[in-house]
């Protein structure tokens, strides 16, 4: 009769320890797994206040939305002569690909409903017309792979998009022409 208590209690006490044991481990899992969502927490707040830094050190950006050049092509008959108007030294502009290039500098001023360049855009933008003027007058305009983006900002990279774009998908934009 002892022996048969004996033995259910040393089961009992088998039991206790075991159930101890998986506590012990759950509670150093979730110990663990804290620390390490911590951790990237951490790491994701670091990379974010980077990637925030950057963003803020970028200057004469593209104001074009989501739909990007492809949708500013519509709209430029509207949006270049007001730009003209308001910037008389952009009427001398011939190149396609700058004139798409301004404009996706604007702003829309909500009191006076008309466009404006950036502030920070307007040496770039001037910079731009010198050039082009400046590839008509010794004629290469005319000839080779550059014109005057491609002078003043560098040549393309795969990568980045801060150049103008007539590929959207397999596709010339615009088709029709």
């Amino acid at each position: 009769m002892y022996e048969l208590i004996i033995i259910i209690i040393i089961i009992i006490i088998i039991i206790i320890i075991i159930i101890i044991i998986i506590i012990v481990v759950v509670v150093v899992v979730v110990v663990v797994v804290v620390v390490v969502v911590v951790v990237v927490i951490v790491i994701v707040i670091d990379i974010s206040k980077k990637a925030r830094a950057s963003a803020n050190a970028n200057t004469n950006f593209s104001r074009l939305g989501r739909t990007g050049f492809a949708g500013l092509d519509a709209k430029t008959d509207t949006i270049w002569p007001l730009l003209e108007a308001k910037y008389p030294y952009l009427k001398t502009i011939q190149d396609k690909r700058a004139k798409a290039w301004i404009m996706s500098r604007k702003i829309k001023n909500p009191e006076t409903n008309s466009y404006e360049l950036g502030p920070d855009s307007h040496e770039t933008i001037e910079c731009l017309v010198r050039t082009e003027r400046k590839m008509i007058e010794d004629g290469s305009y005319f000839v080779g792979k550059e014109d005057p983006i491609v002078r003043v900002m560098g040549r393309e990279h795969g990568g980045r998009t801060r150049a103008v774009s007539e590929l959207i998908g397999n596709i010339i934009w615009p088709f029709w022409l």
